[in-house]
């Protein structure tokens, strides 16, 4: 890691302590870092989401069937991503 080496960043890290624990400033820099990264994540997810549904809805539309088992997957998927959004 010679792009570490006399950064703060490095110091921290050839300490090889079993038990980590980075002074407050740089364990509130990680966490801002990690949370902006899965932030992303679930942006990505979402939309993949938004497609299914919207592909769902479509297939039901398209099929023009009342067919119960077609809206309760509908239903389950629409009520899946309203959880998870």
């Amino acid at each position: 890691m010679a792009f570490l080496r006399g950064s703060r960043y490095g110091a921290e890290l050839a300490k090889n302590a079993n038990n980590m624990r980075f002074p407050p400033d740089l364990e509130r820099e990680y966490h801002l870092f990690y949370l902006d990264e899965r932030c992303s994540h679930v942006r990505s997810f979402n939309t993949i989401m938004c497609g299914l549904v919207a592909l769902a809805i479509a297939a039901c539309l398209v099929a023009d069937r009342t067919d119960l088992v077609e809206h309760l997957r509908l239903l389950g998927v629409g009520s899946v991503y309203a959880l998870l959004v």
